[in-house]
């Protein structure tokens, strides 16, 4: 199985001759080229076959983490305002994510991430048991993150007992025996010409005696006790909507796409029309504002109504059939041509009812994505005295809504998901379903005003028994 690791570091290199992409190009040539001569040399889990990326990424942490501790912490990891990204591949990214389950909530995160995604090796062997439970997981600037803070004293691994730490059989001793191979290669001085050379001195490392005890990892230790102090390590790795895996495609959303979706419904990621992650219909377009009276163009006001959510009752088009804004005649024209049905909103994300007319579940009720929330009517979106009609934001903000399961269109899979849909609509706050408080706090006392003075106040017609 060929070996293909490529991580971004943010530490100094490893070897002070060679960077670490030299190296890690170099080992990869080390185990794709010529696999036939370490394979029978490597303990098990080195060989090639193997394909041991997690152990790698696991042990060039602690290489790193203990090269900081030799020379004193002044770079990435050293405080939680300047945090290392434990440098997992594009593959373990994609595990990790996927492991995280369907919701975008830390608790039910970290609920499956001690399930799932905590056991891969390269996950397992660095951020391993959350000291911060669901806290480790945060949401920043659209960005998903975890984080954790990590204390080694000498072989002390991760959190994992010291038990196990000198078998490689096991995953720590594993990845013990690999960091003490890189951290030596790293510090004994000789010079190699190549980092070729260098990759194979490293290989060679890992057949030595672990009987050793001269090695730089145990000078922290007196039998199994840890002494002397070392630095904290702070880790953190976040997943942003833009970052793309090897194949320019959108890793969140295409690693978990229904915590993608739960985070764009919850505004945790900010809805972006231009995103790759949107691969199915694009949106329709809202329409022009409302040209000048002296054109002579019709304009529609607020439809003023109310519906159901059952599914054979709903109108479509440009009819009257459903609670609407304001709407320009070019506006109408896009209803009509496009069969467009009741205003909803999945989350941050302005849309419309319709049935979906081809494809993937065709005749089916689905949601179609249209930027109509915060459309500008314009100054010609005026009733017949002249008022500027409500915008489409506030229009919204009083509607009566009910949720509703359709499909989502602007994904290609169309999955199902729950938008919430404008059923009914009111003319103005003079309606008697809307409350309108005409009590005169403004010759009320500084106080708390009591029950009493509020009902006695009311006009008798305005009060209804539950």
């Amino acid at each position: 199985m060929p070996f293909d690791f490529t991580p971004q570091f943010t530490h100094g290199p490893l070897s002070d001759n060679f960077s670490n992409n030299q190296i890690i190009g170099a080992l990869n040539n080390e185990y794709n080229n010529n696999a036939a001569e370490w394979e029978p040399l490597l303990p098990s889990a080195y060989k090639p076959s193997k394909d041991p990326t997690g152990y790698w990424t696991a042990a060039l942490t602690l290489g790193t983490w203990m090269r900081q501790n030799e020379v004193g912490c002044n770079g990435p990891g050293c405080s939680a305002n300047n945090p290392y990204a434990v440098p997992f591949t594009n593959a373990q990214k994609q595990n990790f994510l996927a492991g995280l389950g369907n919701s975008c909530d830390p608790d039910d995160m970290f609920r499956a991430y001690e399930q799932q995604a905590r056991w891969s090796p390269a996950v397992s062997n660095t951020y391993f048991n959350l000291g911060k439970g669901s806290k480790s997981f945060t949401w920043e600037n659209g960005c998903l993150c975890i984080s954790d803070v990590y204390n080694f004293e000498g072989i002390g691994d991760f959190g994992v007992g010291a038990s196990t730490i000198d078998d490689p059989k096991t995953l720590i001793g594993w990845v013990n025996w690999l960091t003490k191979a890189i951290v030596i290669q790293g510090i004994i001085g000789v010079f190699y010409a190549t980092p070729v050379a260098w990759v194979r001195g490293l290989l060679s490392n890992l057949k030595y005696d672990l009987s050793d005890s001269s090695n730089t990892f145990t000078r922290y230790m007196r039998g199994d006790e840890p002494i002397g102090n070392t630095a904290n390590l702070y880790l953190k790795n976040c997943f942003c909507p833009n970052d793309v895996d090897e194949n320019g495609d959108p890793l969140l959303c295409s690693s978990n796409n229904a915590l993608y979706r739960c985070a764009i419904r919850s505004g945790k990621i900010t809805y972006d029309p231009a995103s790759a992650c949107f691969n199915g219909n694009p949106c329709v377009q809202v329409g022009t504002a409302q040209p000048s009276p002296i054109l002579g163009f019709p304009s529609y006001a607020p439809n003023v109504m109310e519906i159901t959510t059952d599914e054979g009752s709903l109108s479509f088009g440009g009819s009257s059939g459903y609670p609407a804004p304001f709407t320009s005649f070019t506006q109408q024209l896009v209803n009509s041509n496009n069969y467009l049905g009741a205003y909803a909103m999945f989350g941050g994300v302005p849309g419309r009812l319709i049935i979906i007319p081809s494809g993937a579940y065709q005749g089916e009720l689905g949601f179609t994505c249209q930027s109509w929330y915060n459309f500008n009517d314009g100054p010609h979106a005026k009733d017949a005295n002249g008022n500027l009609y409500p915008t489409k934001t506030a229009w919204w903000n009083t509607c009566l809504k009910s949720e509703m399961n359709v499909r989502f269109l602007p994904l290609s899979s169309r999955p199902l998901v729950k938008v919430m849909v404008a059923t009914k609509s009111f003319s103005d706050n003079t309606s008697s379903e809307v409350f309108s408080a005409d009590y005169p706090i403004v010759a009320a006392p500084v106080a708390s005003i009591a029950l009493t003075a509020i009902l006695a106040a009311l006009p008798a017609a305005t009060l209804t028994l539950i």
